[in-house]
């Protein structure tokens, strides 16, 4: 992050800022606010990888969506464990975005650091993390990272970033409460419906409420452009879900994946 330099935030700033509040607050659906946020933050704040994180009470995530960014990156980053995590322990004391430069300067936190080495292992260089405080919790986070070869994320991007972060922090609380969602303190998955195996036999990780309506409606024949209608969604969500979905039961197709809900 740049310092000692003056701000240079776009023109269209406010307009940006405004047209995303007004998106994101006015979704009354977590899903919905998870497509403003993942489609929103790539272009206004710049970054080839978003992760929307929904935590609970001790900070863990319930749900995690995102774009550019692949299972096995996101896996691996969990994997560290968050009670270490320098960029967390940084966006609870400060309440304010955090990013490579700020921590750590300069290239040599990819060597330096656990996280750094995770992600230049993906590809990628530099990393932001937005905090989403809805009063004095930390409902989510928001992070973000460039790939290889790409500029540092800079003081007035981060800014643009915690103004985005604040609508969308009001955005998911407000759905969180108009929808009924729900975090259990047990675990880290939402409103789960237990899976016991995969068709190999091992166990897999639970799906989510929202993954088994999408494959409910598959099962009952409606295409993704249908489904999106349906739960009123873009497509792109349909299909993060139906992804997810998939490698959760260990297939590869509709049909695979419908004769596994048949058989519950």
């Amino acid at each position: 992050m740049e310092t000692g330099t003056a701000l240079r935030l776009p023109l269209n700033y406010w307009e940006e800022v405004t047209r995303f509040g007004l998106r994101v607050c006015a979704s009354l659906n977590v899903d919905r606010v998870e497509d403003v946020v993942l489609t929103s933050f790539p272009g206004v704040v710049g970054a080839d990888a978003v992760g929307l994180y929904i935590l609970d009470e001790r900070h863990m995530p319930v749900q995690v969506t995102r774009v550019g960014a692949s299972d096995a990156l996101v896996h691996d980053i969990e994997s560290l464990g968050r009670s270490t995590d320098p960029f967390l322990k940084r966006v609870l004391r400060t309440r304010e975005p955090v990013d490579d430069q700020l921590m750590y300067g300069g290239s040599g936190w990819l060597r330096r650091s656990r996280h750094g080495r995770v992600l230049a292992a993906h590809g990628f260089a530099h990393s932001m993390i937005v905090p989403l405080f809805q009063e004095s919790r930390l409902v989510g986070t928001i992070n973000l990272a460039r790939k290889k070869g790409s500029p540092s994320f800079r003081a007035a991007e981060a800014r643009v970033g915690m103004e985005l972060g604040r609508f969308a922090a009001i955005g998911i609380s407000n759905a969180l409460v108009h929808t009924g969602f729900r975090r259990r303190a047990e675990g880290t998955t939402v409103r789960a419906v237990p899976i016991a195996a995969g068709p190999d036999g091992h166990r897999v990780e639970s799906l989510t409420a929202r993954e088994t309506e999408v494959l409910e409606l598959v099962a009952a024949g409606l295409r993704n452009g249908e489904i999106a209608g349906e739960l009123n969604v873009t497509v792109h969500t349909v299909k993060q879900h139906l992804k997810n979905a998939y490698q959760k039961l260990g297939v590869s197709s509709r049909v695979q994946a419908i004769r596994h809900l048949e058989r519950g």
